[in-house]
């Protein structure tokens, strides 16, 4: 009974979302249709002299009367009623079913006779109504489907009279038949009402046995029927309970009945419905002058369900068929943008869903199918190809989502570096972090360019090329800096590593003093290593920060003379705190690098202060 009250609710929400809508279209139809004869001929205004136009008017006004509401609060309550009628009727027939059962009353085959008989009666009574009576009759038609259901259900489950396959075929009639009626009333409800009951069906069947070639046959051919009709009729209404229907009916088989040696009917079966539901989606997007929300929700969700199942299916037994699935997930976005940019060039917010879908994909392929710092190459050389596309259809969107794949490279590479980090048998310049570095610098000039050339507002424009000229320089600062750093912990783990080695055993105070002064001779020379590495650096930054200043001296590009003096900055910060770690050597030639490359920094400012005039 638990069930039979989970349809009466379902079907009675159903009924009263789209009875509502219902109302709603009619209402509307009711206050803009006009009939053609009734509609006033205004007189031509020189015409009309002064002392008629009020009379005039006042015609006018009879002829057009305004429109009236579609329906009133009695009314409202009317159909109310009818629905709690129908509602209560739907629930007596089940109780009766019980009852009957319990009390053997009529035998069994007469209690489903008498279900089927009263709900074919109320078909039949909804259909004889509608011309006069639409929303009542929709609330018997769709009471009288669920009868038929519950009825047929009792059949197999309660009594057994009917065998699964006896039962299934039943179903399917009775679905078919709702789904007839609804397409020839042209009535959404019943339609949906259909749609519902032939995707509760499998339940309703049951089975203790893995039917899943059947029940995926069934689930493609009524989603071929359902999608169909949804198209010709633009209901998409029913896409998205079709859609709700084969995901639920996939979840409860696989939960159930899925092992790996179902993973290529499986994805089959996947990969068809995705097919089915993306087709339809871009036929009725490409048939449509504007795309409506419910194609967005469907389309998401369509590909949602797809890629989730998969991955769960595929991942991680099958990793490297995961990764191709999402790349050809990519791919076929990818195309899908490219088309519906020459189809729908002026709708920006449909190209930006599909390109951000295309890329989310292909860079879930390459995080699939790759590991460290390939990674991040990769998602690079996407970035790039994304900031040519752009610059090459004049997308905004593919500008965006370039900048966004360019960001997860470095976030990547920042998050592996093990590259340069790696402190034992270190070669400067010759490794694959370095190599990567300046791959992303280089990435960044070029995009950079790109935004220059770009078709984006002034600002934009102007916005994207100093920031990624920024994210170059801190780059190339970076890449050089770390060389400098790791190849002087390279040669402090060495000697760490010397001073380690076994040694023979102390057996007086002399071999032991002897280790002392061995472990503090290591101890000076890490000490010597480190200061150097970090006077090293402060005098890269010192010569970076110079030639950034000059370049923008030359050039009389502000930005890059306010990232020179920032970088001076930075560096004067850094030399100050190294100075009570350093030697007194170093902090000697500390000083006198940053402060003698600084006061040329000062005298070009104060000598050439005519340049100065595309400053802030």
């Amino acid at each position: 009974m638990l069930l039979t009250i989970v349809l009466a609710i379902v079907f009675w929400i159903v009924l009263s979302n789209h009875g509502r809508r219902i109302k709603t279209l009619e209402q509307k139809l009711s206050e803009t249709k006009i009939p053609h004869s009734a509609a006033p001929q205004a007189p031509a205004p020189h015409a009309v002299p002064l002392h008629q136009a009020q009379p005039q008017a006042h015609i006018a006004k009879e002829m057009w009367p305004k429109a009236e509401p579609a329906t009133s609060h009695e009314e409202d309550s009317g159909r109310l009623l009818g629905r709690m009628g129908i509602g209560a009727v739907f629930l007596a027939v089940a109780f009766f079913i019980k009852y009957a059962f319990d009390n053997n009353w009529v035998t069994e085959m007469g209690r489903i006779v008498v279900g089927i008989l009263i709900g074919l009666i109320l078909m039949g009574i909804g259909q004889y109504l509608r011309k006069k009576y639409l929303r009542f009759a929709e609330i018997l038609t769709g009471g009288g489907i669920a009868i038929l259901y519950l009825s047929i259900y009792a059949a197999h489950s309660f009594y057994d009279l009917t065998t699964a396959f006896t039962t299934a075929i039943l179903l399917v009639v009775t679905t078919a038949i709702a789904f007839a009626l609804g397409v020839a009333n042209k009535d959404m409800t019943i339609s949906v009402i259909a749609v519902i009951g032939g995707f509760i069906t499998p339940f309703l069947v049951g089975s203790d046995t893995n039917n899943m070639i059947e029940i995926f046959a069934y689930l493609v051919l009524l989603n071929l029927l359902v999608l169909g009709f949804s198209f010709a009729k633009k209901w998409p209404q029913l896409s998205m309970v079709a859609l709700a229907g084969t995901i639920i009916n996939f979840i409860v088989w696989s939960m159930n009945y899925y092992e790996p040696v179902a993973l290529t009917p499986a994805m089959i079966f996947l990969g068809l419905t995705f097919f089915i539901f993306f087709g339809v989606s871009l036929k009725r997007i490409a048939s449509s002058d504007k795309v409506e929300d419910e194609e967005y929700v469907l389309m998401t969700g369509n590909t949602a369900f797809f890629a989730i199942a998969s991955y769960l299916i595929l991942y991680p037994g099958h990793q490297s068929m995961a990764a191709l699935v999402s790349l050809l997930l990519g791919i076929v976005f990818a195309i899908t943008t490219y088309s519906m940019n020459k189809m729908k060039s002026n709708d920006d917010m449909l190209s930006g869903f599909l390109a951000v879908v295309a890329v989310l994909f292909i860079s879930l392929s390459i995080l699939l199918k790759f590991t460290g710092i390939t990674i991040a190459i990769l998602w690079l050389v996407e970035a790039l190809a994304l900031a040519i596309i752009a610059s090459s259809v004049k997308n905004t969107s593919l500008q965006s989502l370039a900048v966004g794949v360019y960001c997860l490279a470095l976030f990547n590479f920042f998050g592996w570096n093990t590259g340069m980090g790696n402190t034992t048998g270190f070669t400067p310049v010759a490794n694959k972090a370095f190599l990567v570095a300046v791959l992303s610098v280089a990435v960044a000039y070029i995009i950079s360019y790109l935004y220059k050339t770009s078709s984006a507002s002034p600002d934009t424009k102007k916005d994207g090329m100093i920031a990624f000229i920024v994210i170059a320089n801190i780059m190339t600062l970076y890449a050089f800096s770390t060389q400098i750093i790791f190849y002087h912990q390279d040669k402090m783990a060495k000697v760490v590593a010397q001073q380690n080695m076994p040694l023979p055993q102390y057996t007086n105070q002399e071999n032991y003093q002897r280790y002392i002064e061995m472990n503090q001779a290591t101890n000076i020379q890490v000490s010597a290593i480190r200061n150097r590495s970090h006077t090293y650096v402060s005098i890269l930054w010192a010569i970076y920060a110079a030639i950034l200043t000059a370049i923008g001296f030359v050039g009389r590009v502000s930005y890059l003379r306010r990232i020179g003096l920032f970088l001076f900055v930075i560096t004067a910060i850094k030399v100050v705190i190294d100075v009570w770690s350093l030697g007194q050597l170093y902090r000697i030639i500390s000083f006198i690098v940053f402060g003698i490359i600084a006061l040329v920094a000062s005298f070009a400012y104060a000598k050439y202060k005519d340049r100065l005039k595309d400053a802030i």
